[in-house]
């Protein structure tokens, strides 16, 4: 299962999607971290483009395909982005709910117990 979510900075989706990977033992793939090792390795100049989330969609879909749970942040802004990672998770035949996060409605572990929750009743128990 690929869990994507998206977000504006502040609005806790880094956090809830840290805590739910952990939670799960899934793997986390995180936009910003991407991007900031393509730029620290003088991979990217300029402008980052769409670098960082082509290496993430690389990267959950290598994950996804053993079985792995995979769970991305990003602020995944446009539909362009909502598709790649649609894209994905169906090159490795797995499920994706997609979390757009426009406010931080709840503490994050209560989100993060209402997520695995979710998961579990699409057939992906958490681990």
């Amino acid at each position: 299962m690929l869990v994507a979510f998206g977000g504006l900075p502040g609005t806790g989706t880094t956090t809830i999607a840290r805590d739910l990977a952990r939670r799960c033992k899934a793997t986390f793939l995180r936009i910003d971290t991407i991007e900031y090792a393509l730029w620290a390795a003088g991979a990217v100049t300029g402008d980052m483009g769409p670098a960082g989330y082509v290496v993430a969609y690389a990267l959950a879909e290598a994950n996804l395909r053993p079985g792995q749970t995979v769970v991305a942040d990003s602020v995944n802004p446009v539909s362009r982005t909502r598709n790649a990672w649609r894209s994905a998770a169906a090159s490795a035949g797995a499920p994706l709910p997609q979390l757009i996060i426009d406010t931080a409605p709840t503490p994050p572990a209560d989100a993060v117990s209402a997520i695995m929750a979710a998961m579990a009743r699409m057939g992906s128990p958490p681990r």
